[in-house]
């Protein structure tokens, strides 16, 4: 028998019995389970004339377990229900809910019930707290509900205990709720709802989750069949602030906005959106169709999806750079302007295309106090996983890597699978010279790393120009080089070949190049170096040296600089043993020289007729460092009296011998001393 039909039998008993009782009442100690505690439950029914009721039931206390732990008491009262055969009716109701701050929320309502039980309603006909008129109304009948809201500007702050139990705190705002919502015991439902917001303000517990003075607009239109849901959603933020840790999202006159048609299936666990689009003004807008599971929704199983990037820099601090574990390359992105338009095709959860299409960028980023710096770049990228058939290219008008300004260039390439390979022998002008690459290729490891390989030729590039760029002392004449494989993986770069450099007359070769760290903080970088042939004429007079003729050979083994320091080499440099015919040096390299070993060569010159010399000959010259825990271990030419050793070994007349004595030099003020003779036009003299 059903608490209905109770009602209704002892309305009819209170009728017969003649009102010989006025009140029953039902008092309760309380009630115990495992997670719940109600305190003095009590109960009254008023027995009254013309076949009316009056009920009401209260506890003095509640201890629910979540999510209903917010309700602290309750009171159901009903000073009017009319009875009879068909039907009871309760006019004038109302239910009150105290929450833990003893704030009672009483909310007014009227019920009607079928003796049967099948038909009734329930209507809250004025919704407390609300700023405007509002109500709440329930249908239903046999198999078929009716619900529809009408509540209007409710604050949220009062009910901020009440909320509590779905882990929301700070609530604060107004909300707004319409609809209307049919429903059947056979699985059917039909819903058209709006929801609106001004002032939101709301976080989660742990704190991952907020909004602030949130404007919202949204509605939902669904119809539900068995496990088939479709329908339409919408919505839109135009003010306020968004934060899904890590990003961060101040809305201001940036509005972001959403809508899709939709089709849930329950059974086979999947969705489909069609025609979505989901936009941040003036930032970025996606929109397209897919299908895709529930387990994973992304990659989808099939769908298209079209990307217009408007603000780069916009959408990188607030949705990327959040993501990344490090700051190297944020001011770059934070910096960057352009559009740019893409298409990505799904097939089977697998990207089977992408086409990408950049114009106008520009970007400035400092690393290591050079900078970086590309304007007017254009992308035209189409990929796909296998048969590189469409070509790409990439454009620049001019750039700026490093302190290397590149003109305006355009290299065609095809991207297909994880491999990026450009067109072959591209040439790249590049200060007053060029760059001839047979190759440059571009591959995704499988740990997430890039693989790139490439073979140049460099072809007269301005040593002028290059000393310029990279802020050395002015140097002349022309460099080229041949590079045969160049290989950068894991952040780091290999060199399987030696380098060739052609340069003063001579050449440097460089061996077993590797730079670790290459894009970090702390790159590390070791070589071996081999001098052949290298002109002293052309090389002393670029750096204010003093003029010296013949030809320097020599090593530079174990090479090793750790962010931009040097960190130990084993270095000799001298001029060919045995040669027949003596070279010339000037005064001033022979003070320079001296002064590096540790000789003292103003005493040395001014003695006797050596000063009125301008220049002297020399059989050899040269030295040899072992750098280790910054000093040089120093050895000369040859072996001198009294433990030391020729710098410079003199011939004929005049002539003059350089000898060192100090053997363990600090290597800073060493370098300090090399820098200043490069820079300074007037001999130094220590």
């Amino acid at each position: 028998m059903s608490w209905k039909t109770t009602l209704f039998l002892l309305g009819m008993l209170v009728t017969h019995l003649g009102f010989a009782l006025e009140q029953i009442e039902i008092d309760i100690g309380g009630l115990v389970s495992q997670q719940d505690k109600i305190q003095k439950l009590s109960a009254t029914l008023d027995l009254y004339r013309n076949n009316q009721l009056g009920f009401s039931i209260n506890t003095q206390s509640l201890s629910l377990s979540p999510p209903y732990d917010a309700l602290k008491a309750i009171a159901l009262d009903c000073p009017g229900i009319k009875v009879n055969k068909t039907i009871a009716i309760c006019k004038d109701g109302y239910l009150t809910l105290t929450t833990p701050r003893n704030y009672p929320l009483t909310i007014p309502f009227e019920l009607k019930l079928a003796s049967n039980g099948n038909s009734g309603q329930f209507i809250m006909t004025a919704i407390p707290l609300t700023q405007e008129p509002s109500n709440f109304m329930l249908k239903w009948d046999k198999h078929l509900w009716k619900i529809k809201p009408e509540i209007n500007q409710l604050p949220l702050k009062p009910l901020t205990d009440l909320l509590k139990a779905a882990g929301v705190i700070d609530i604060d705002g107004l909300l707004s709720l319409q609809g209307n919502v049919t429903a059947t015991s056979n699985n059917f439902l039909d819903a058209n709802i709006k929801l609106s917001g001004n002032n939101l303000s709301a976080q989660s517990k742990d704190a991952t989750k907020a909004i602030a003075k949130l404007a919202i607009s949204s509605s939902i239109q669904a119809e539900t069949t068995g496990a088939i849901t479709q329908g339409q959603i919408e919505f839109k933020f135009s003010d306020g602030e968004i934060y899904l840790e890590p990003i961060y999202l101040p809305i201001n006159d940036t509005p972001i906005s959403g809508d899709t048609e939709f089709l849930l299936d329950t059974d086979n666990k999947y969705i489909q959106l069609s025609g979505f689009t989901l936009t941040h003004q003036s930032v970025i807008a996606l929109f397209g169709s897919l299908q895709t599971t529930l387990e994973k929704t992304f990659p989808p199983d099939q769908g298209t999806i079209n990307v217009q990037v408007y603000n780069l820099a916009t959408l990188f601090n607030h949705y990327m750079a959040p993501y990344l574990s490090t700051n190297s390359v944020k001011p770059m992105l934070s910096k960057t302007r352009g559009l740019i338009l893409s298409e990505l095709e799904f097939v089977d959860k697998q990207l089977v295309d992408l086409k990408l299409t950049a114009a106008d960028l520009s970007t400035i980023y400092s690393f290591n106090n050079q900078d970086i710096s590309i304007n007017n770049a254009n992308i035209n990228l189409n990929w796909r996983p296998e048969n590189c058939r469409d070509q790409s290219f990439v454009y620049w008008k001019n750039a700026v890597i490093r302190g290397v300004p590149l003109p305006e260039t355009i290299l065609r390439f095809k991207a297909c699978g994880q491999q990026i390979s450009f067109e072959r022998n591209v040439t790249l002008p590049l200060l007053d010279g060029e760059m001839q690459f047979d190759h440059l290729d571009i591959k995704q490891l499988a740990d997430g790393g890039f693989d790139l390989s490439f073979a140049t030729e460099i072809n007269n590039i301005s040593l002028a120009a290059l000393s310029e760029a990279f802020d050395l002392p002015p140097l002349a004449g022309q460099i080229s080089a041949s590079i045969p494989s160049v290989r950068l993986e894991n952040g780091g770069l290999r060199m399987d070949s030696s380098i060739h450099i052609n340069v003063f007359g001579g050449e440097i070769e460089i061996q077993q190049l590797q730079i670790d760290g290459m894009l970090g903080s702390y790159p590390i970088l070791t070589t071996d170096i081999k001098v052949n042939n290298l002109d002293l004429g052309k090389l002393s007079k670029r750096f204010s040296f003093g003029n010296i003729e013949g030809k320097l050979n020599g090593t530079i083994n174990g090479l090793r600089i750790e962010n931009q320091k040097v960190i130990a080499f084993d270095a000799e440099f001298s001029t060919p043993a045995n040669r027949l015919l003596p070279n010339s040096i000037s005064q001033k390299a022979v003070e320079n020289i001296a002064s590096l070993g540790g000789s003292s060569p103003g005493d040395i010159l001014s003695r006797g007729v050596l000063k009125l010399f301008e220049s002297f000959f020399y059989s050899r010259l040269g030295f040899s460092c072992k750098l280790r825990n910054n000093v040089c271990e120093l050895k000369g030419v040859a072996t001198a009296e009294n433990n030391g050793f020729y710098l410079i070994k003199g011939t004929f007349v005049p002539q003059i011998n350089v000898i060192g004595y100090n053997r363990r030099v600090n290597w800073s003020e060493l370098a300090t001393r090399l820098k200043r003779i490069s820079e300074q036009s007037s001999p130094v003299v220590n």
